[in-house]
C-alpha cells in the first residue's frame, strides 16, 4: 500500500477521556478544514500513539516536510479526499450487486466509473509528485513520492476500461474491436466483431464468414455473442473487485493520513501568524522550555502563560498551590504536549524532550449529570480501577484534583496508596492535588523521586499562573476557598 508514513495500530485505552480531559477537540478543529470531514481522521491519528522513538523521528520528518511545503500536501489532500469519497459510494453499489449473473448498464457504468476514479486520482497524484520531486528530495516524503513511480497503474487499468467499454458497446451498437486481456486465459487481439444482420440478409449468407481477422455474424450468432459477452463481462468485472477493494482501502488510509498532515501544516501556519512557539521534541533535550496550553491559546488567539521545568531523574510530579492558580491548565498543557509528541508532531513549547510512554491515562474530575447511575465518588473509583487495570510499567497517568468529592482523610489514604503503588511499578504519575497533607508527607518520604511544584505568586500575593519547584505548603484547600469567597464578601457586604 502507498502511504505517507507507517501508521500506528495501537490506540489509547480510554480515548474519550483523553479527548475530553485534554480538550483535544479545540486543537483538532484548528487543524481540520471546514468543508471536509477531517476532524475524525485527525483525532484518530492523535489517539494512536507511536511507541518507538525511531518511529516518532520518522513521522516528524514527514510532518516537517508538509509544514515546509504546504501547497504539496494541500493538493494531495484535495485529490485524495475527492477520490476516497467517490470510491466509497461506487464500491458500495458494486459490492451490493455481487453474485448477480446479469449486469445491467448502470452497474457496468459504476464499475467503469470506479476504475476511472482510481486512474484519474493516481495520475493526478503522480503529476503532483513529478512536479515537486526535486523540492522534496531529502525530506520524509521521499518514500511516498517514489511509490507513485513504481506502482503498475494507469496503463493496465486503462486497457481494462477500454475492454469493458468495447464489450458493453457491442451489446448497444452491434460492433466492437477487442484488444488486450478479456479474462485470465482468454486473449482476443485486434479482432473486429460486427453485427451484420442487414449484410447477411442482402448477401444471402446464413452463417459466419471471416475476412482479414473480421467476423460477420448472422442474427442467431449475434444473440449468442451477446450472451457470451454478458458472461465475459461478469467475469471481468468480478475480477476488478479485489483490485478496487485494495485501492478503496488504500485511499481510506491516505485520506486519514492526508487529513492529519494537512492539519499539521494548517495549524503550524496559523500558529506562526499568532506568534505561537512550536518545536519538535528531541531526545538530547532533557528540559522543557516555554510550554503552554495549546487549546487555551487557540481559544483566546494569544499566547498564554508558559512554563519551564526539568523532569529528568524524577518518577512522578506533584503540583500543589493556590486555588485558580493555573495548576489544571499546566497539567493539561503537559498532557497535550505528550500526545502531540507521540503522534510525531511539533509541540507547544520552545523545547521538549522526546520521551515515550506505554499508554497515557487521564483522570480528571467529571461534572455530575443525570445519566450517572452512581455517586460521584464511586464513579471516580470505578474510573481509577479501570486505569490501574490497564496501566503498566512505562505508562503515564495524569490526575487532576482526584477524589475531591470525599473527605480529606479518605482522599489522603487513597492518594498515598496510589502513588506508592505507581512508584513501585514504575508507572509515571503527574498529579494536581488539593490534599496538602498527602503532598507534604510524600515530600518527606520520596523527595529524590518526586518533583514538587507549586503555583507561583508575585510579591504582592497575586497569582502568576506559573509553576515553580517548591516544598508543599501546609495550607488547606477549604480555607483557600473560604478566604476567596466568604472572607472577601465580609469586606464588601451586600
Amino acid at each position: 500500500m502507498i502511504q505517507f508514513y507507517e501508521p500506528s495500530h495501537t490506540a489509547y485505552y480510554d480515548r474519550k477521556a483523553i479527548e475530553q480531559d485534554l480538550n483535544l477537540v479545540t486543537i483538532v478543529r484548528g487543524m481540520a478544514l471546514k468543508e471536509y470531514e477531517d476532524e475524525s481522521h485527525i483525532l484518530e491519528e492523535l489517539l494512536h500513539p507511536l511507541q518507538e522513538k525511531e518511529q516518532i523521528r520518522q513521522r516528524q520528518q514527514v510532518v516537517k516536510a508538509c509544514c515546509e511545503h504546504p501547497e504539496f500536501i494541500k493538493e494531495c489532500h484535495r485529490h485524495i479526499v475527492k477520490a476516497a469519497g467517490k470510491l466509497e459510494g461506487e464500491m458500495d453499489s458494486i459490492l451490493d450487486s455481487r453474485g448477480k449473473n446479469h449486469l445491467n448498464e448502470t452497474l457496468i457504468s459504476t464499475h467503469l466509473e470506479a476504475l476511472r476514479t482510481v486512474v484519474y486520482a493516481t495520475a493526478a497524484l503522480q503529476q503532483i509528485c513529478e512536479r515537486e520531486k526535486g523540492k522534496l528530495q531529502g525530506t520524509g516524503l521521499d518514500t511516498f513520492v517514489e511509490a507513485w513511480f513504481t506502482e503498475l497503474l494507469p496503463e493496465q487499468v486503462k486497457e481494462q476500461i477500454e475492454l469493458v467499454e468495447n464489450l458493453d458497446g457491442f451489446k448497444r451498437k452491434g460492433e466492437i474491436t477487442l484488444r488486450g486481456h478479456m479474462a485470465e486465459g482468454l486473449l482476443l487481439k485486434d479482432m473486429e466483431v460486427t453485427d451484420a444482420r442487414e449484410k447477411v440478409q442482402k448477401g444471402g449468407r446464413k452463417w459466419l464468414s471471416r475476412d482479414k481477422g473480421s467476423m460477420i455474424l448472422d442474427e442467431r450468432m449475434f444473440e449468442s455473442a451477446v450472451e457470451f459477452i454478458d458472461s465475459v463481462l461478469v467475469e471481468i468485472l468480478e475480477g476488478c473487485v479485489p483490485y478496487l477493494k485494495k485501492w478503496q482501502e488504500n485511499f481510506r488510509l491516505l485520506r486519514r493520513q492526508a487529513a492529519f498532515l494537512y492539519g499539521c501544516s494548517k495549524l503550524y501556519r496559523h500558529g506562526q501568524e499568532l506568534n505561537f512557539l512550536f518545536s519538535f521534541p528531541e531526545q538530547k533535550k532533557a528540559e522543557i522550555l516555554g510550554l503552554y496550553d495549546l487549546s487555551l491559546a487557540l481559544q483566546t488567539h494569544k499566547n498564554p502563560v508558559s512554563n519551564s521545568l526539568k523532569m529528568e531523574g524524577y518518577d512522578a510530579l506533584v503540583i500543589t498551590g493556590a486555588n485558580q492558580g493555573g495548576k489544571s491548565t499546566f497539567l493539561r498543557s503537559m498532557g497535550i504536549a505528550q500526545v502531540l509528541c507521540q503522534a510525531g508532531m511539533y509541540v507547544p513549547a520552545g523545547q521538549y524532550p522526546l520521551q515515550v510512554y506505554q499508554g497515557i491515562f487521564t483522570h480528571f474530575t467529571r461534572r455530575e449529570d443525570a445519566s450517572m447511575t452512581m455517586g460521584k465518588f464511586e464513579e471516580e473509583l470505578v474510573r481509577m480501577q479501570e486505569i490501574l487495570r490497564h496501566a503498566k510499567s512505562g505508562s503515564l497517568i495524569l490526575l487532576n484534583e482526584t477524589f475531591a468529592t470525599t473527605t480529606e482523610i479518605t482522599a489522603y489514604q487513597i492518594a498515598m496508596d496510589l502513588m506508592q503503588a505507581c512508584l513501585d511499578t514504575t508507572v509515571v504519575v503527574w498529579t494536581v492535588t488539593h490534599i496538602t497533607s498527602f503532598a507534604r508527607d510524600l515530600y518527606k518520604k520520596q523527595p529524590e523521586r518526586v518533583l514538587f511544584l507549586s503555583a507561583g505568586r508575585e510579591a504582592n500575593q497575586e497569582q502568576r499562573y506559573t509553576m515553580v519547584p517548591k516544598e508543599p505548603e501546609n495550607t488547606s484547600y477549604g480555607l483557600e476557598l473560604y478566604d476567596e469567597i466568604i472572607a472577601r464578601r465580609k469586606e464588601y457586604p451586600c
